[in-house]
């Protein structure tokens, strides 16, 4: 025996189709949503710990260049007492240290912020690298704490009103 199935009563999707299959299409939505952002925040977070080994690096290249420079042409005496002080951020672009993003403007903290040099007023030999604007700053500071005590078996990275400070030593 064949069921003869009769079209006409199938006309459309009820109400509660339409609404089950909604709430479910707004459920991803939400757990994309929120994957995005937790990824985005990461992505920042990386790049923020590759910009302060980036600058690092740029200043202890120009540091070594520095050293050699007063070195060959040095006739005698202290070559660390001659030291100028550090770069800016447009020196180490405009010497060729850092890729020319960074010196005209496009390539600021992920978050907008700024990205500073200073030298360390408490002690020779130290230099702060900050970035500001940070609105995850423990974060942050805490991977660039690993990452210097990676590099140097030091830890010295600190955060205080959305300010990432990390200290490196030449």
């Amino acid at each position: 025996m064949r069921l003869k199935v009769k079209w006409q009563n199938m006309l459309g999707i009820s109400l509660l189709e339409l609404m089950l299959s909604l709430a479910i299409i707004a459920i991803l939505l939400i757990m994309a949503t929120r994957y995005y952002q937790s990824a985005n925040e990461n992505n920042k977070r990386n790049q923020a710990v590759e910009m302060f080994a980036a600058v690092n690096g740029a200043v202890q290249t120009w540091r070594v260049d520095q050293i050699g420079s007063m070195a060959a042409s040095a006739t005698g005496g202290d070559e660390e007492a001659t030291t100028s002080s550090l770069p800016s951020i447009t020196d180490l672009v405009s010497q060729g240290y850092l890729p020319p993003s960074y010196g005209d403007g496009t390539k600021v903290a992920p978050w907008g912020g700024d990205i500073e040099i200073k030298e360390e007023p408490s002690s020779a030999g130290k230099y702060d690298i900050g970035m500001t604007d940070i609105p995850s700053c423990d974060a942050v500071c805490n991977r660039v704490s690993s990452t210097i005590a990676t590099d140097t078996g030091t830890s010295a990275a600190t955060c205080s009103t959305n300010t990432c400070t990390a200290t490196y030593s030449f």
